[in-house]
């Protein structure tokens, strides 16, 4: 599933890639419909449905000529989907190095990927060699912990490590999620309600009524008892639950903050709106919304900044005539 921070539509302007101050660093040189976050040097771009890729200078490098397109992997491969809605794995020459004969298939890591076809899942050099002999009824792509998601055929969820070996296999009734991006943990689900587990495939927690993988924060927003709080990637609790509603926490300036709400009985409705650093301190709001309106003054929308960038869509100039 394609992460939302990862991808921008061109609504009221042109898609772009700033830093954390609002500078541009990539600005598609061809009109677009779509933008989605740079993976090792490469952004994949769509307009009426039809997908392709650009460098970072912006320039088209792949013709929008793909059903679906996702992002390169390490080893210079990405996985496209031809009209006939199979997909195979391109270079940046645009050549087919693995026939596009694939329902799906993941990025590359550690030397594999995983694909499907009719149900059936399994993991694949960039030769396009079966890698590992063992078929899933589903296989995730490795991350960077080196685990993966897999599904027996008997419909068991657990993880694998990349020389194949079970890390943890649960039990029938358990949903596992799989390892977002760089997170180094991953969480399951069982009766309606969530666990953590580590990068080594243990358990690290009791049961939350939610939580949210935040993989670019070492705080990841927990729900208990309809209260937010946060917990960080050892399972210990570092901020208590006390918050009505809360953010995951992103890069601003140096440090990390969230917007939470918090009960107070003398604000209007009982809520007050805050900025919250990583230590529970809160930040002064107007500083915040200062540098957020410097922002919304050139783009009409910013996504989350990770790892020092954000896609936005950069407001277009009204120029006037005189009639």
């Amino acid at each position: 599933m394609m992460n939302r921070d990862n991808m921008i539509k061109a609504e009221n302007g042109k898609p772009c890639i700033i830093d954390s101050k609002g500078k541009i660093l990539v600005q598609p040189k061809i009109d677009i419909d779509t933008l989605y976050y740079p993976s090792n040097d490469f952004c994949q771009v769509e307009k009426d449905g039809k997908y392709g890729y650009i460098d970072l200078n912006g320039k088209l490098v792949i013709p929008m000529e793909y059903r679906m397109a996702y992002p390169f992997s390490e080893n210079g491969l990405a996985f496209v989907v031809s009209d006939n809605g199979l997909g195979g794995y391109i270079n940046i020459d645009n050549e087919f190095v693995i026939d596009p004969v694939y329902d799906s298939g993941s990025t590359f890591k550690f030397g594999f990927a995983a694909v499907s076809k009719n149900g059936e899942y399994k993991y694949i050099y960039k030769n396009g060699n079966k890698a590992i002999n063992n078929t899933f009824k589903y296989a995730g792509g490795f991350s960077e912990c080196g685990l993966a998601k897999i599904q027996e055929l008997d419909g068991r969820q657990g993880l694998m490590d990349t020389t194949s070996r079970s890390i943890l296999m649960l039990k029938h009734g358990c949903e596992l999620a799989e390892f977002i991006e760089d997170s180094r943990i991953t969480k399951f689900r069982k009766n309606g309600r969530e666990a953590l587990i580590n990068a080594a495939g243990e358990i690290i927690t009791g049961f939350y009524d939610r939580i949210i993988i935040s993989p670019y924060s070492r705080l990841n927003p927990f729900l208990r008892n309809g209260l937010w709080g946060y917990i960080d990637d050892r399972g210990k609790e570092v901020i208590p639950n006390i918050y009505k509603e809360v953010s995951e926490f992103e890069e601003y300036k140096d440090e990390m903050i969230a917007s939470v709400k918090s009960y107070h009985p003398l604000a209007e409705n009982n809520i007050v709106n805050l900025y919250i650093n990583e230590k529970d301190e809160i930040i002064d709001n107007s500083i915040v919304e200062a540098s957020k309106q410097h922002l919304k003054d050139k783009f009409s929308k910013v996504n989350r900044v990770k790892k020092a960038l954000a896609l936005a869509v950069r407001k277009e100039r009204k120029i006037y005539e005189n009639i």
